[in-house]
């Protein structure tokens, strides 16, 4: 539970995503893998990104506006804009 900036009321956390990107560097932290594999396996996202036009958390891009208009906010406001 939090406390909604917007209303004051108290409602379910919605986590934000995580990206892949950070996932992996939350891995080399805690040494699941080495600093090696972190760069192998970075530079392979990185590609892997470009090649199949995924955003940082790894969801397909298609309209550059539609990333802009994505927001982690309280359901109640979201239902009121829609």
């Amino acid at each position: 539970m939090m406390t909604c900036r917007n209303c004051g009321g108290k409602h379910a956390m919605i986590l934000p995503p995580i990206s892949p990107r950070s996932l992996l560097f939350a891995l080399q932290k805690i040494d699941i893998i080495t600093n090696d594999e972190l760069k192998q396996l970075d530079k392979q996202w990185k590609s892997f990104r470009k090649e199949e036009n995924l955003d940082a958390q790894g969801q397909v891009v298609e309209d550059r506006d539609d990333i802009a208009d994505r927001s982690f906010t309280c359901s109640h406001t979201q239902d009121k804009t829609s």
